[in-house]
């Protein structure tokens, strides 16, 4: 009688959790942890933290659709609520979220538009589609105020 699996891993490099089925459970680990796996190679070392055991592969395959689902993954917390308490994120994982979700700096040209296009929106009053303003803009910055000189024609069609 074989044995179908579904388990979860969870990676220590980035502490995100991987979902997957196999009939040898064993044998498809030791593929995870020794980068044989091309889908988790990158994402090593990793940890079994959940698997469950179904006799019929439609089963397993199932669950393991259902795990990758939105209130699968939301099953799956609630169920390793306690573990996942007792291991919050590692130093490795809290320094790649760091460095993964750092906003993008802007340039000083694209600060400078984006500003320009915040005074005009608040000061012109866009009425209507068959209106188009078009503004110059002055390259003289004021060094003592830091404000932008423009100026801007309305054209009615």
């Amino acid at each position: 009688m074989i044995v179908h699996y579904v388990y979860v891993l969870r990676s220590a490099h980035d502490d995100g959790l991987y979902i997957g089925y196999s009939a040898n459970l064993r044998r498809r680990f030791m593929q995870h942890c020794n980068g044989t796996a091309r889908a988790t190679a990158h994402r090593r070392p990793w940890t079994l933290i959940y698997y469950e055991a179904y006799l019929a592969p439609a089963d397993a395959l199932g669950r393991e659709k259902y795990f990758k689902s939105g209130s699968g993954r939301r099953f799956l917390n609630a169920q390793l609520r306690n573990y996942l308490a007792e291991s919050p994120l590692n130093h490795v994982a809290k320094l790649y979220a760091a460095n993964v979700r750092k906003p993008r700096e802007r340039s000083f040209y694209a600060a400078l538009m984006f500003s320009i296009g915040r005074v005009l929106a608040s000061v012109v009053p866009w009425t209507s589609m068959n209106h188009l303003f078009l503004f110059d803009i002055a390259p003289e910055i004021d060094e003592k105020m830091f404000a932008i000189k423009y100026e801007f024609s309305y054209i009615s069609r």
